[in-house]
């Protein structure tokens, strides 16, 4: 069997929970004997060839508009659908705002799509996405779609209540798998750790704020989104001095830090998943999420939760799991695997075939 993965271009130029994503499912279908192709925005002139064409990331419908051709493979679509609209106004840049005022939801998707392209940051947008604009396009792909793949049925009600779905759901979990805790774990510190790239979504700056309040070391770990530099300036100059930024980190840096750290932060406005709070519960740490998208659903009775919007709500978050004393390797483990994931998919690829 013989599978196309489609995705963004800036899959791997910027790096983030969808690249872990890709890489290892595709890794844990071919060892079950599948033949796995990772294409980014791509244009293959043998996409015929394929058994299915399976697209990740809802949200970037420009990226496979020009496999939906008459007759092409049944196509599947995991979602990664980011509902930006939580970010509150406050919490974003100038020209977010002004954007924001301009016009809707769909017609921001759509202009940023489109000043990827002329800044050269991404590929320009196909023709047939600019005449039919970013709402219809993304209805095009439910469209053709067999099957949608979500994360938590938040995310799926969410893109219910957006658009129309005429193929089948499927929810699918994220695994962990790929990320091996430090084999010599260092002394738990009273040390809180964020890993996420920076971006109003993650909401940094609000957690820096709440630091100011709570004293405890903070250390944030993450390279800056594109278009978000002027982000991750503000979070360095509000910064205390026992507030530390560290750039991108992986492998056995990445589980060194997160071995350090007694608790996890990742007060996202929206989260589908989570990466990092399930390598930081995998880690031994104690976790914060915000409440936005999945994080309440997933996480209910493990994570200690907070209201994004409010450092003082963060702070007081983060104090609780600082005196919090319980352990989730074994859940994480048991309900987040890469293996599971990819069996079930391989039984819904021989589905479509028949």
């Amino acid at each position: 069997m013989r599978i196309l993965f489609i995705s963004r271009s800036t899959l791997y130029d910027q790096p983030g929970g969808d690249t872990v994503q890709v890489e290892q499912t595709a890794r844990y279908l071919r060892a079950l004997g599948v033949e796995v192709h990772i294409q980014t925005r791509g244009f293959a002139h043998d996409f015929q060839t394929y058994d299915a064409l399976h697209f990740f990331n809802l949200g970037r419908p420009a990226d496979i508009l020009p496999y939906l051709q008459q007759t092409h493979p049944p196509l599947l679509t995991t979602a990664i659908y980011i509902d930006y609209s939580k970010v509150p106004q406050q919490s974003k840049g100038a020209k977010q705002r002004w954007l924001h005022h301009l016009t809707t939801h769909f017609g921001q998707e759509y202009i940023k799509s489109l000043a990827r392209g002329i800044k050269g940051s991404d590929r320009m947008p196909p023709a047939r996405f600019l005449a039919q604009g970013y709402r219809k396009s993304v209805q095009q792909v439910l469209d053709h779609s067999r099957y949608l793949f979500t994360a938590s049925q938040s995310e799926w009600r969410l893109i219910s209540r957006l658009f129309h779905l005429k193929g089948k759901h499927k929810q699918l979990a994220l695994g962990t798998e790929h990320f091996a805790p430090s084999s010599i774990a260092p002394q738990k510190q009273e040390q809180v750790l964020c890993v996420a790239r920076f971006e109003a979504l993650k909401n940094q700056l609000n957690l820096v704020r709440a630091q100011a309040k709570g004293k405890w070391p903070l250390v944030l770990v993450g390279d800056a989104a594109k278009n978000q530099y002027a982000y991750r300036a503000q979070c360095q100059k509000e910064a205390g001095e026992n507030v530390q930024l560290l750039p991108f980190q992986k492998g056995k840096a990445l589980a060194e830090a997160y071995a350090r750290a007694k608790v996890h932060a990742l007060p996202s406005f929206y989260e589908t998943t989570g990466l990092a709070t399930l390598e930081a519960l995998l880690s031994g740490c104690a976790v914060v999420c915000g409440k936005g998208g999945a994080q309440a659903e997933l996480y209910e009775g493990v994570a200690h939760f907070c209201e994004a919007s409010d450092p003082d709500s963060i702070r007081r978050a983060v104090d609780q799991a600082l005196e919090s004393n319980t352990s989730h390797e074994s859940w994480v483990r048991e309900n987040f695997s890469w293996e599971k994931t990819a069996r079930e998919l391989l039984c819904i690829y021989q589905e479509v075939q028949t």
